[in-house]
């Protein structure tokens, strides 16, 4: 077999097609109008050669099974060059300069394309469809606007890499390294970067390609920790773990404006992480690790959180229509602002210490929840459900030391609920239930709590100040040691109602029932009957 030695020729309108060139070597050769289609180049050195217009269609540029030593193109220039369906396996393209390349279905696994720029006409990108880029190492390489339909770089490091105004349609990233990469203007769909390194990398302002609403992207068991997406489509995307020994990694990631409608989090770690202003309406985070993390003016239309861990994050002004918190554990978030309907769902969620003021969460579901110390100052809950749920106790929702200055409860439910050292200042409780509620210690001073029914429930040593009880049924009620300094309880049915050593000044029962009610020990001066 012979090879052949072109280093430094100037060669114009050869025609190698489908010859044996093993082994041959063409450093800093000029290349015009050269024909390779087919050709065995197996082991060519190609160093600083410069190809204009050079068709090597189908050429084999690899090692031979180990029976040459890697093909070389390091430094090398190639102008309007097919390399279509070539194989490049190995190769080393380091500094590679390429303008109008096609590298349509080659493959170049294991190929080294560092500081590499493979590059259109101008006017589109590379022809890199369906090429194969396994293993390949494109450290700080540009591939801008590069078509990458059904191309692999399974295990690929692209550390750096220029991938702007790509096209990614069905390509593989499995396992590659795709750290600190500024992804920005692609179009999207169908990808895979399961198992991959997206440290720090940046992605913005992607949509899905070819006129399609979700990207279906998939990242499961990825890295993403610091990873950063803005004003991004990843509708439909899926977070959750690859298998049981890799689990995705998002903490600290940022998806800030993004839209993620849809996108599965089932148990994935995103301490920390930023999802202000997101779409996600429908994401499923059921189990997910969220301390900390920040929902502010998100739309959480019917997401799930079921199980999940909330710990001190941030929904404010988030919408939450129709999503799911159950069991979830959401001690010290902030919903100040947030809304929710009859379809929101909090049942056995620990909110302790959580922050829902000015919130509106009109016939929303609390029961069994855990509300100590919550606050709910000016929110709006009429309608909402504190009682008790499916759990195995009887006890409804517990709002232990809860407040409620100025809220609105307007036929909300408190059946069974534990309310003690509450504070439900001037808020508005007209209609509620409160059936069996223990409210020991409560304040009520300047509320309203017309046609309420707490037949039962236990309001001992409860501050009942200029409270107005107007028609309320108080039935077996326990006031023992209340104060209803001024408080309005005309027409109430307040049969075997318990009063023991209550101050009732000026309290006026006009046209109220109290068949059978203890007043033993009661302060009455002033007292209306």
């Amino acid at each position: 077999m012979a090879t052949f030695n072109f280093d430094a020729r100037v060669l114009t309108g050869r025609n190698f097609t489908n010859r044996d060139l093993n082994g041959s070597t063409f450093k800093d050769s000029v290349l015009t109008d050269i024909r390779f289609t087919n050709a065995d180049i197996q082991g060519g050195n190609f160093e600083n050669s410069v190809w204009i217009n050079v068709n090597a269609a189908g050429a084999d540029f690899s090692d031979g099974g180990g029976a040459f030593s890697l093909a070389v193109f390091k430094g090398a220039s190639l102008q309007n060059v097919t390399l279509a369906g070539a194989n490049l396996t190995g190769a080393d393209l380091t500094e590679l300069s390429t303008f109008a390349i096609d590298l349509t279905g080659a493959n170049l696994t294991d190929a080294v394309l560092v500081m590499a720029t493979l590059s259109g006409d101008g006017v589109t990108g590379a022809k890199l469809a369906h090429a194969r880029f396994d293993g390949a190492d494109l450290t700080m390489a540009s591939l801008a606007d590069a078509d990458l339909t059904g191309a692999s770089f399974r295990g690929a490091k692209m550390i750096d890499t220029n991938l702007e105004g790509v096209l990614v349609v069905g390509t593989d990233f499995t396992g590659a390294d795709l750290t600190n990469v500024g992804w920005t203007d692609a179009d999207i769909y169908g990808a895979i970067f399961d198992l991959a390194i997206m440290v720090d990398m940046s992605w913005t302002d992607t949509a899905p390609a070819n006129g399609a609403t979700t990207t279906n992207l998939s990242f499961r068991g990825a890295d993403l920790t610091g990873f950063s997406a803005e004003d991004s489509n990843f509708a439909g995307a899926d977070f959750r773990a690859y298998d049981a020994n890799h689990q995705t990694k998002a903490n600290g990631v940022n998806f800030a404006d993004s839209n993620l409608a849809g996108a599965l989090f089932t148990n994935v770690e995103a301490v920390g992480s930023f999802f202000e202003d997101a779409d996600l309406t429908g994401a499923d985070f059921r189990g997910a690790r969220l301390a900390g993390a920040n929902f502010n003016g998100a739309d959480l239309t019917g997401a799930d959180f079921t199980g999940a861990d909330l710990t001190g994050a941030i929904l404010t002004e988030a919408i939450l229509t129709g999503a799911i918190f159950a069991g979830a554990r959401m001690e010290k978030a902030d919903l100040g602002l947030a809304s929710g309907d009859a379809t929101t769902i909090f049942t056995g969620a620990d909110l302790s210490d959580a922050r829902l003021d000015v919130s509106s969460f009109l016939g929303t579901d609390f029961r069994d929840a855990d509300l100590t110390s919550a606050t709910f100052i000016f929110a709006n809950v009429s309608g909402a459900l504190f009682g008790d749920g499916a759990d195995a106790d009887s006890d409804g929702a517990r709002l232990v030391s809860a407040s409620f200055i100025d809220a609105d409860l307007i036929g909300a439910n408190l059946d069974a609920a534990l309310v003690f050292d509450a504070i439900l200042s001037k808020a508005d409780l007209t209609g509620v239930s409160a059936v069996g509620t223990d409210f020991t210690s409560a304040s009520f001073i300047d509320s309203l709590l017309v046609g309420g029914d707490f037949r039962s429930a236990r309001l001992v040593s409860a501050d009942l100040s200029k409270t107005d009880f107007t028609g309320a049924d108080l039935t077996a009620a326990d006031f023992t040691s209340g104060i209803f300094i001024d408080a309005g309880l005309t027409g109430t049915a307040a049969d075997r109602s318990i009063f023991k050593d209550a101050v009732l000044t000026k309290a006026d029962f006009t046209g109220a029932t109290l068949i059978g009610a203890d007043l033993t020990g009661a302060d009455l001066t002033g007292t209306i009957f």
